[in-house]
């Protein structure tokens, strides 16, 4: 099990998409973990922990805390030389 609450500013977050199907099953995305927020996105659904993230594009996005499946810290994620993009 993951532990999101260590997770610091600058760790790289792994995470899969929302939304699960056949094709979308083994695809990854990666991210710069920024911060973290507890809110309901239509305030009709539950209030989930949701992570900001910078994505690989240098983009910014939001994703379900759910959504992560690995977290690799910024001091040994940067010496990882075989880790692609």
């Amino acid at each position: 099990m993951i532990d999101i609450f260590t997770i610091k500013p600058g760790d790289w977050v792994e995470y899969r998409p929302y939304r699960r199907s056949e094709d979308l099953e083994n695809i990854r995305h990666l991210g710069t973990y920024q911060d973290f927020m507890i809110w309901s996105p239509d305030r009709q659904q539950p209030v989930e922990m949701w992570l900001e993230l910078i994505r690989e594009n240098g983009l910014p996005t939001m994703i379900r805390a759910s959504q992560v499946t690995n977290v690799y810290r910024a001091t040994s994620a940067r010496e990882e030389d075989d880790y692609e993009f």
